[in-house]
């Protein structure tokens, strides 16, 4: 399966400084991981959106996962997870630590929302292969 993530930084530019390596980082670890995994013949795709700080992530409440759509011709889910300028502190290495813990945590929450919405639609999806690929890469 395709795993693809999409980032859109904001804010101020010591946080993206500082999280958009990691972010290139861990786009690579979980391509790897996902290539070879098969969550099931109805989902060839997830396309996710990562917004983080500043404007734009002003169309969100806060922090979380929003707006899952499956689209079933293309088998393609998309995701937007917005993560707010609100959990951030001045040290940078816990911004780190803090961007990690809550990026993981997002993916799970997301892939919650994956599965109840494909089992909804009496379609197949393998939570527990997705929520064992993601702790794997961080």
């Amino acid at each position: 399966m395709k795993l693809n993530i999409g980032v859109r930084l904001g804010g101020t530019p010591e946080i993206s400084n500082a999280i958009m390596p990691l972010v290139v980082n861990l786009r690579k670890k979980l391509d790897s991981a996902f290539l070879s995994a098969n969550f099931g013949d109805d989902v060839a795709s997830v396309d996710y959106l990562l917004c983080i700080n500043g404007e734009i992530v002003k169309y969100f409440e806060t922090s979380g996962v929003y707006g899952t759509k499956f689209m079933s011709k293309k088998k393609v889910i998309y995701v937007d997870i917005c993560i707010d300028e609100s959990i951030w502190t001045s040290n940078e290495k816990e911004n780190e630590l803090i961007f990690l813990d809550k990026f993981k945590k997002l993916l799970l929450e997301s892939g919650k929302e994956i599965k109840d919405k494909l089992q909804k639609k009496k379609l197949d999806f393998n939570y527990n292969l997705f929520e064992e690929k993601i702790l794997s890469c961080f």
